[in-house]
């Protein structure tokens, strides 16, 4: 596709056809990493929520309600323990609301930017260039640390085929969603995310 530019740089303010940054959209993205700190430091101290964790080995239902009862025996504490754990476990929602809000902020960006036409080409180009050096780089670290040290947990091989499917960027499979490092499930969607993001916006 032709690329089409508004501007040649892009400049902020009001001028018609000016592409104005949106402050509001680097606050709630602010938000949303906070929230998600919160979610796992909460996690950490008091466990998961069965509500935001369905799954075959779900409790009865009154174990899962009851587990949502305040806790007491803070003293003065007791108010503010209570409301950090209703707010970390709700912090779940953190993940949706960063996406969400960096969808809308690329496509304002791209709206205000290209007239008619989207660089899907170049769009591609700079997401890989973007994400995979490091991506590789750290399957590639990771990988001799196992074959060099005897640390538990670090158990890469190039015998396993989730390695190469990981290193591609995909995780989207019950071997592959949660492979070495269950953090990592996040590149493999935003990988997902970019690739139907053109089509998606094409649409709009």
């Amino acid at each position: 596709m032709n690329l089409q530019k508004k501007h040649d740089v892009i400049e902020y303010g009001n001028a018609p056809g000016v592409f104005q940054r949106q402050l509001w959209v680097d606050w709630m993205k602010g938000i949303a990493l906070i929230w998600i700190f919160i979610n796992h430091a909460v996690e950490v101290v008091f466990g998961g929520p069965y509500l935001g964790n369905p799954g075959s080995w779900w409790p009865p239902l009154q174990e899962r309600i009851a587990q949502w009862i305040p806790l007491d025996g803070y003293g003065v504490w007791t108010i503010p323990v209570n409301i950090w754990r209703y707010i970390g476990w709700l912090g779940d929602q953190g993940v949706s609301l960063f996406l969400v809000v960096s969808g809308f902020g690329l496509t304002w960006g791209v709206l205000s930017k290209y007239k008619d036409s989207f660089p899907v080409d170049q769009f591609y180009k700079q997401r890989l260039f973007r994400i995979f050096p490091l991506w590789w780089g750290v399957h590639i670290f990771f990988l001799v640390a196992s074959y060099v040290t005897d640390i538990k947990g670090l158990d890469m091989s190039l015998g396993d085929p989730n390695f190469y499917l990981s290193l591609v960027g995909f995780r989207a499979s019950p071997g592959t969603f949660f492979y070495f490092a269950p953090a990592w499930w996040y590149i493999g969607l935003l990988i997902q995310l970019y690739l139907v993001y053109p089509i998606l916006l094409e649409a709009l």
